[in-house]
């Protein structure tokens, strides 16, 4: 029986690793379920886990991928997440996203060639506890 929030991340980190997700994919995944689990959606936190296990066995979801980060312009991020998830490409994006939003006054983010996006909340509130309005 899983008892403490740390017991429950380490059982979702085995699960994703065994499925052959990469040790980034996977931390920004259990890292966005958990998330959207304190955050009341439960029904896309950790029980929506199942769904990105089976993506990953069945070859829907890149468990290796790493995505192509691309800035086309200075106010612009486009993700392209190479089969994978878009947590990670968040995750990854997060720091230029966070800069050009305060240097230009205005951020756009845009993810494509990948796996559903899970709770969208969870990308506002980060960038929310960033002091930026998304």
């Amino acid at each position: 029986m899983v008892t403490t929030v740390c017991e429950l991340r380490e059982l979702a980190t085995a699960a994703c690793r065994a499925c052959g997700a990469r040790a980034e994919l996977t931390d920004a995944l259990v890292e966005a379920s958990l998330a959207a689990d304190w955050a009341g959606r439960a029904e896309i936190g950790l029980a929506h886990l199942p769904d990105y296990l089976d993506g990953l066995q069945q070859g829907r979801i890149d468990g290796t991928a790493l995505p192509l980060i691309e800035r086309p312009a200075p106010a612009a991020i486009r993700i392209d997440l190479r089969g994978g998830i878009p947590q990670l490409g968040f995750a990854m994006a997060l720091s230029d996203l966070v800069s050009a939003a305060r240097d230009l006054g205005i951020a756009v983010l845009t993810v494509h060639n990948g796996f559903t996006s899970g709770e969208l909340g969870h990308y506002a509130r980060v960038l929310a506890g960033q002091g930026l309005v998304a």
